[in-house]
């Protein structure tokens, strides 16, 4: 058997190899494997964010065009309720103090045209409100608004009486 390990041993030496060497290869195997792994780590998350961060701004991007879109719809929604005359008549007939017969009858189909509206529209509530801010006609029973969405509403009307478009006021509930 001692004849059989100096065989191996000779053997051994004879291609130089020895416990120092397999050591040392076998180190820069692992080191070199380790760096690829590393490299390939650093890589593959540094595409995965990038694909992560487009796929964000493509869904903020879309969102913004749906809000944008959702604005628009309901201005032009506010834009289209306010054109119409019994609306118009309304608001102005108070505002003038007019009670003649032909205002309150105006005035009596406003609840057919609000009923109209927030059933196409799905708005909670609807109210008119004349130019200084008064609430004349209110779609639910509390005619009250809250204290500071009326002062954001009275605020707006006096900073700009004459506005006609539909425009968005911050209502700081």
């Amino acid at each position: 058997m001692s004849q059989e390990l100096l065989k191996d041993k000779q053997s051994i030496q004879r291609w130089g190899l020895d416990n120092r060497s397999l050591f040392i290869g076998l180190a820069i195997a692992l080191l070199g494997i380790g760096g690829i792994g590393l490299w390939a780590f650093q890589w593959f998350g540094t595409q995965i964010q990038q694909n992560t961060e487009e796929n964000l701004l493509a869904i903020a991007k879309l969102k913004s065009q749906q809000i944008d879109r959702w604005l628009f719809e309901r201005k032009s929604d506010a834009k289209v309720f306010t054109a119409r005359g019994p609306v118009r008549n309304t608001i102005e007939a108070s505002e003038n103090q007019i009670q003649d017969e032909v205002s309150k009858g105006i005035a009596a189909n406003i609840d057919l045209i609000v009923t109209e509206t927030q059933a196409e529209s799905r708005f909670e509530r609807i109210i008119l409100l004349d130019r200084r801010g008064k609430a004349v006609w209110n779609s639910v029973a509390d005619t009250n608004l809250p204290e500071t969405v009326a002062d954001s509403l009275v605020r707006k009307i006096k900073s700009e009486p004459n506005f006609i478009d539909p425009e968005l006021i911050d209502l700081k509930i």
